[in-house]
């Protein structure tokens, strides 16, 4: 297995291998996607990368923590966006073809406090090009709750769910599945 130093690499045989780096200058993000056909896994030195197309995302102030691809090729990405000193979910979609489609910014309950956060830890495409994105977010009482939204293959937001534990103290994302 190869290692790419800041990079996430996706990878299923028989479909393109995708490789995302993540690029920090002095607080300034670019997503770099660079997308491989490879027609078997794993990699063996005969095999060659072919290069299909390669694509980037700048928007200052913004980190990555998750990618994934749905059945029609479309790549997302997830993370947070910290303008100001306060950071919001951040989602970005790219085509099949690496262009750029669209990015939704998701801000929690507490939109005044300096130092609020809110951060997308991972997204799951669908077999419908909707994608669920999970995170944390905090609540007014400055304690951290669990928050997943659901996006169309368009960007429109089709609903969002928040848990706050019994305790109301500070609830932490780990992952999601989908079945």
């Amino acid at each position: 297995k190869t290692q790419i130093p800041g990079a996430h690499v996706k990878f299923k045989p028989n479909s393109p291998a995708i490789i995302f780096f993540k690029k920090y200058l002095v607080n300034i993000f670019t997503a770099i996607l660079i997308i491989f056909s490879i027609s078997n896994s794993p990699i063996t030195t005969a095999q060659v990368p072919a290069l299909e197309w390669t694509s980037s995302f700048f928007k200052p102030y913004s980190f990555s923590n998750s990618m994934s691809k749905d059945l029609l090729g479309n790549i997302f990405i997830c993370g947070y966006h910290l303008p100001n000193n306060r950071s919001k979910y951040l989602t970005i979609k790219f085509n099949s073809s690496g262009v750029f489609n669209w990015a939704r910014f998701y801000q929690g309950l507490d939109t005044f406090t300096l130092g609020t956060v809110d951060i997308a830890k991972k997204n799951i495409a669908d077999g419908l090009g909707n994608v669920y994105v999970g995170g944390t977010s905090q609540n007014n009482s400055n304690y951290d709750d669990i928050v997943i939204l659901k996006y169309s293959s368009q960007g429109d937001s089709i609903w969002s769910v928040r848990y706050n534990g019994t305790k109301n103290g500070n609830d932490q994302f780990a992952d999601m599945v989908m079945d």
